[in-house]
């Protein structure tokens, strides 16, 4: 019976010769692809909104195609971006097809907000924190002068159950990258502690043989 890190290496890669980004970036992918088809699934079953069913389908493919390219191609900036931009476009459709404010998309757009913040860097970084204010900023602007008819439910219960199943999926795709970011931090503190060992040994030797 194979065991797990068996199955799981060919999917993700192997952990001990991947870069931490792109590794992270592998796991980001698949995981949102999986939970973006899962609230695809749940819309159907629950009878929600279905033009959320199509944002979430499209973006679902976009993802797995991004992690073809970062896992078997080892192409690391551009689906960075592509998801980045991408993604924020099919969050804001979302967010819109969603009745807005009223709706839990901006429970999503947080979340992805920090995703943006681990995967870029430096002046990147900058620019894309700014495109996210001013995202912010535009949805605010829409959501202020938008009509009443677009924030409204069918009914009270079917946005109690879209807002509450969106908002446990949401924490569990949260909770499970948080814990791989706080996995590799422990994995790099370990192996920080490991090689300092070892030079503090290496020096002890030398100086015991001079």
């Amino acid at each position: 019976m194979k065991s797990y890190y068996q199955i799981i290496r060919p999917i993700l890669g192997d952990r001990e010769n991947m870069k931490e980004e792109r590794y992270f970036m592998t796991v980001t992918l698949l995981t949102s692809a999986i939970f973006l088809l899962a609230l695809c699934l749940v819309h159907i079953i629950m009878n929600l909104e279905l033009a959320p069913v199509f944002f979430a389908g499209g973006s679902s493919i976009l993802m797995l195609g991004l992690y073809y390219f970062v896992r078997f191609k080892k192409c690391l900036f551009y689906p960075k971006l592509i998801l980045t931009l991408m993604g924020l476009v099919m969050l804001d459709f979302t967010w819109y097809a969603k009745y807005l404010s009223n709706g839990p998309v901006l429970f999503f757009i947080l979340i992805f907000s920090a995703l943006v913040i681990w995967v870029w860097e430096g002046r990147s970084l900058a620019i894309m924190i700014a495109l996210l204010f001013i995202n912010i900023g535009v949805l605010f602007i829409i959501d202020y002068t938008a009509p009443a008819h677009l924030f409204e439910y069918p009914d009270s219960r079917n946005r109690s159950v879209d807002i509450f199943i969106s908002l446990t999926l949401y924490s569990v795709l949260l909770i499970f990258l948080l814990n791989i970011v706080k996995r590799e931090f422990i994995r790099q503190r370990e192996k920080a502690i490991r090689s300092d060992k070892l030079k503090t040994a290496f020096l002890a030797n030398m100086s015991h043989e001079i």
